[in-house]
């Protein structure tokens, strides 16, 4: 349950400190992006409207992979791994890796490459001057991340990630064994 709630703070976290960045949003087509519905002017221009909004944030997946586009720009955070162990003599130590992907849209390759290096540093500035995210989680170092290379990617579509260690509340054994 531990990581449950470390996503979900996570996200909060992510929403929080993002909020003011305001990002490009594909052209409309047949399709309008998620959450948006456009206005008349903008359904008579159709599909050469450009649209803006702050990012989403969702956890594990997109609501629906084949509409995947729709969502951009978004922020997906992943739970990796997580590891318990205690050696003899020291405290147990308790630990979650969580992967944040980001990806955004442009036209313009440097802007589109531009903008995920913007949110990686945001997150990345806020979380090494907090070090913590809710009340139980703190980031552990090292802390990597990457904009993704155009050969990885397509553009008009620009993706990175975020590689984050979060120690987390130790859980201790309740019952007694007589061992």
């Amino acid at each position: 349950m531990t990581d449950i709630v470390l996503l979900n703070e996570l996200k909060k976290y992510i929403e929080a400190k993002t909020q003011n960045i305001i990002l490009d949003v594909r052209p409309l087509e047949n399709e309008h992006p998620i959450g948006y519905e456009p206005s008349e002017e903008e359904k008579q221009q159709n599909n050469k409207t450009m649209l803006r909004r702050a990012l989403e944030v969702h956890l594990m997946g997109l609501p629906n992979k084949e509409k995947e586009k729709n969502y951009v720009p978004y922020i997906l955070a992943q739970f990796l791994e997580g590891d318990d162990t205690q050696t003899a003599g020291e405290e147990p130590d308790s630990t979650s890796k969580i992967r944040l992907i980001v990806c955004t849209y442009s036209d313009n390759d440097s802007k589109g490459a531009y903008d995920v290096l913007n949110i990686l540093s945001t997150l990345r500035i806020a979380l090494l001057k907090e070090r913590w995210v809710g009340e139980q989680f703190a980031l552990k170092m090292p802390l990597e991340y990457m904009v993704y290379p155009n050969d990885w990617v397509t553009p008009p579509y620009f993706a990175g990630e975020m590689i984050l260690t979060f120690e987390k509340p130790i859980i201790t054994q309740e019952v007694d064994y007589g061992y």
